[in-house]
């Protein structure tokens, strides 16, 4: 990928002493964080293993939601690094996701995405019964694959309620207007709102972002 510079491939150490939660619209809070610090949602679940405290908040994570039209089906790629929070994109996909809901990246930024993905899940073969924009599944009945990458090792401290929200093919076919691709952002609910995650969120919601504060200027 030449002409993209993806800052969020640059990462500096993360020290677990001096990761801090902050509150607020992303547009606001991702550039008060070191570049690639923001916590994913596998990160934050192992850490609740421990640290229950926390366990009570609501946290966007750094997880991408890629939803795509690929031949005759349509495919969802779930990774973390997101380009959400890559500081040369960030301040557009936020202003798109407040606006429209979603974020339509180039055709350039979805191949690297695509290309940097955990995972890839057919939607249709996925949900092929499903008349909603939005669906959900209980974990238990998850592929072991899509719950691996969205909890880890934090899969060990999930309520029996724990599920996952995703667009559905005709809800994904919705709101393309036009484009090939759609991305979405995402968050974990605290435990006891039983650690759903949802990968179909608008952005639009104050919760908070972990990871080490930027040196303030």
């Amino acid at each position: 990928m030449n002409k993209i510079k993806i800052i969020s491939m640059l990462s500096k150490p993360r020290k677990f002493q001096e990761l801090e939660n902050l509150e607020g619209c992303l547009i606001d809070t991702i550039p008060k964080f070191v570049t690639n610090s923001v916590r994913s949602s596998r990160e934050i679940s192992e850490e609740r293993v421990l640290n229950e405290e926390l366990r009570e908040k609501w946290f966007y994570t750094n997880n991408y939601g890629l939803y795509t039209n690929e031949n005759s089906h349509q495919s969802l790629y779930i990774g973390e690094n997101s380009p959400i929070f890559d500081i040369n994109i960030f301040e557009s996909a936020c202003k798109q996701l407040k606006s429209s809901g979603n974020y339509y990246p180039s055709a350039e930024i979805t191949e690297y995405y695509k290309e940097n993905a955990n995972l890839k899940l057919n939607l249709n073969k996925f949900a092929q019964d499903e008349q909603e924009d939005v669906f959900s599944i209980l974990v238990k009945s998850a592929p072991k694959q899509l719950v691996n990458v969205i909890y880890g090792e934090g899969k060990k401290i999930l309520p029996s309620g724990a599920r996952i929200y995703l667009l559905s093919p005709k809800g994904f076919l919705k709101h393309l207007n036009g484009n090939s691709s759609l991305l979405r952002t995402c968050f974990l609910s605290n435990w006891y709102s039983n650690m759903v995650f949802y990968i179909d969120s608008t952005g639009t919601n104050n919760y908070s972002l972990r990871g080490i504060m930027a040196p303030t200027k």
